[in-house]
């Protein structure tokens, strides 16, 4: 399957960000307080979908014929880029600040939402609250790790795995056949689960949902992976091969 590249949305939004970001750098010798707030501001969205698009011409050249995990080992999301997120909203929500103070309550209110939230993000961090879950590929199955508990879905038990976009995210979606099969740890924790996966189906779809940006894997090849783990069974043997153990 190969992967959408970008579409005329996103190009749109890059020129329509480009056309605001330059008006605002003409504006900045009349009204520099709130040309800085807008250059901030649109300043950012540029960058964002630069990286959307860079990201979906990557994803749209990827032609992987054959995709190996190495079982047994937990995938964690990236720290490093939730910290970036974190930074990220924070200093935008800085630099909107001003611009907020001077002209409008709203801005002012959504300004101190993103410094909120990307303090909260940074907080989570340094305490190691943030991010949380893992993947985890085995013989038996792929383990999702959440907060209410870890869940393995058998390869014979995923009906559906299927890449796409959720709001200009990378996510892998997946269905599975039946929820009653699910192995659940710790065991108290299983009612939680179903419960949690049917809402997931009813919001977006899927029982599962993973956006592997925050993970640092290429969609493309995490689908692949999977697909060829859940439609190749003789594939699944080789998740169980002992690793030779890190240099010291």
């Amino acid at each position: 399957m190969r992967y959408p590249g970008p579409t005329f949305r996103d190009w749109a939004l890059v020129f329509v960000n480009l056309v605001f970001l330059v008006m605002c750098v003409l504006l900045i010798r009349r009204e520099p307080m709130v040309a800085i707030g807008c250059i901030v501001f649109f300043g950012a969205c540029l960058v964002m979908w630069c990286v959307n698009i860079g990201r979906k011409l990557r994803f749209a050249r990827l032609r992987p014929l054959s995709v190996e995990i190495v079982g047994g080992v937990p995938l964690r999301p990236s720290r490093v880029r939730t910290a970036l997120l974190g930074g990220s909203v924070l200093v935008v929500g800085l630099g909107v600040l001003p611009l907020g103070l001077a002209r409008s309550t709203m801005v002012t209110a959504c300004a101190v939402l993103m410094m909120a939230v990307g303090a909260l993000l940074l907080g989570g961090v340094l305490l190691r609250k943030l991010p949380v879950g893992f993947l985890q590929f085995d013989e038996v199955g792929l383990t999702v790790g959440e907060r209410i508990g870890n869940f393995t879905i058998g390869w014979d038990n995923i009906l559906g795995a299927w890449p796409a976009e959720f709001h200009d995210n990378a996510a892998l979606f997946l269905s599975v056949r039946n929820l009653d099969g699910l192995t659940v740890s710790p065991p108290e924790a299983k009612q939680k689960v179903i419960v949690r996966l049917r809402r997931n189906e009813a919001w977006v779809g899927a029982h599962v949902m993973v956006l592997t940006g925050s993970y640092g894997i290429d969609l493309p090849l995490l689908a692949a992976a999977i697909g060829r783990y859940v439609t190749e069974p003789n594939s699944r043997a080789g998740l169980s091969v002992p690793r030779l153990p890190a240099a010291p």
